[in-house]
């Protein structure tokens, strides 16, 4: 999408969501003077929401970090293990909430195209094994050659 106004943007995310339920009396606790028993849930119920939030998300990364990782058709050892000694963990879901797209809000009066109004290119994407299977035909077979697909 070429340069705009943010304002006019929504980005929708897809988030988890926990539910206590079943609520039972704690049969431990403070030795306070409550005449009520307090209560914690008995169980969680794990659930999702979308979320409609404003302003516009930048598109997910496309270049990789290990670009020196392979060097005339070698695998660099050294390069992996830097890499991977680097690596920081941080929380791997601070608020647990997925990127699913950009929605631009159509002007007044225009029609709506979910071509024009959605990009989807902030959707992380899960590397499967076909998938990573299909990137390695691709990157062997080069862009002339259609890709076999896997039986």
């Amino acid at each position: 999408m070429e340069n705009c106004d943010c304002s006019d943007y929504f980005h929708l995310v897809l988030c988890y969501h926990e539910c206590p339920t079943d609520p039972s009396p704690s049969l431990g606790g403070d030795c306070g003077c409550d005449a009520q028993p307090a209560c914690s849930p008995g169980a969680i119920r794990e659930r999702y929401t979308l979320q409609l939030i404003e302003d516009k998300l930048a598109p997910a990364r496309t270049a990789s970090a290990l670009m020196e990782l392979i060097n005339g058709g070698t695998l660099s050892y050294a390069v992996l293990a830097s890499y991977v000694a680097n690596l920081t963990f941080d929380d791997p879901c601070p608020d647990c909430c997925i990127p699913l797209a950009n929605i631009r809000v159509p002007d007044p009066g225009k029609p709506y195209d979910q071509n024009q109004n959605v990009d989807i290119s902030v959707r992380p994407i899960v590397y499967t094994n076909d998938l990573l299977y299909e990137i390695i035909l691709a990157i062997k077979q080069g862009p002339s050659s259609t890709s076999a697909r896997k039986p």
